[in-house]
């Protein structure tokens, strides 16, 4: 069984992708779940999403990240794509 937590975010006036769908979605889920419902949105991002994904998701997240250099620290070898948890 899966663990990963999912959040969806529904517009209820979505035509491209119809609440009915999201639903099904949801509720084929194990893991931790929460819908995210704007009544009055279709396909765009929704009025607070923002701030629901984070809020959903802050306890998933490391506390502090900073960058991974190579043991010379030379921007030309650095690698963007590491993080370490400090």
């Amino acid at each position: 069984m899966d663990k990963t937590p999912v959040l969806i975010g529904i517009g209820l006036k979505d035509e491209d992708c119809p609440p009915k769908g999201s639903f099904a979605v949801y509720m084929l889920i194990k893991s931790k779940k929460q819908l995210f419902i704007a009544k009055n949105s279709g396909h765009v991002v929704l009025p607070g999403w923002n701030e629901e994904v984070f809020k959903f998701f802050a306890p998933y997240l490391p506390k502090r990240v900073k960058p991974n250099y190579y043991k010379n620290n030379n921007n030309k070898n650095r690698d963007k794509g590491k993080r370490e948890i400090l």
